[in-house]
């Protein structure tokens, strides 16, 4: 399996967070078959003690950093579900404007019945 460029021009993942080695957390493409040359490198961050200010934190901003083709394409996933939902939203309403609007061939009795499927609950009682 060979890694690709994704479309917004980053290694298309997974990425996996590995070490520390020789100083330092890796964030690598894994795996990568780079014509057999092994892992493509993403980043690294210095790996320090636990017990020094920044040792969690490095270790931290690696983890996010090899979760973000995971998180781009979950954050993908979420904005076209929004769009479909914002879809079926307008397609609701320009049906509701044809049902109950001032261009409704329904009688003014029936406009209400239909008002008070989408009211929410407690008003207009």
């Amino acid at each position: 399996m060979k890694a690709s460029i994704a479309e917004g021009g980053h290694f298309s993942g997974p990425w996996k967070l590995v070490g520390p080695h020789f100083g330092h957390w890796n964030v690598r493409q894994d795996p990568a078959n780079w014509d057999g040359q092994g892992y493509q490198h993403i980043c690294s961050l210095p790996a320090m003690p636990k017990d020094t200010q920044y040792g969690e934190w490095f270790r931290a901003t690696a983890e996010l950093i090899a979760s973000a083709p995971t998180l781009l394409a979950r954050t993908e996933a979420a904005e076209a579900e929004r769009d479909a939902l914002a879809e079926r939203v307008a397609a609701l309403e320009e049906s509701l404007a044809l049902t109950i609007g001032d261009e409704s061939p329904l009688p003014p009795l029936a406009k209400d019945v239909v008002r008070g499927f989408f009211a929410p609950a407690g008003v207009g009682s």
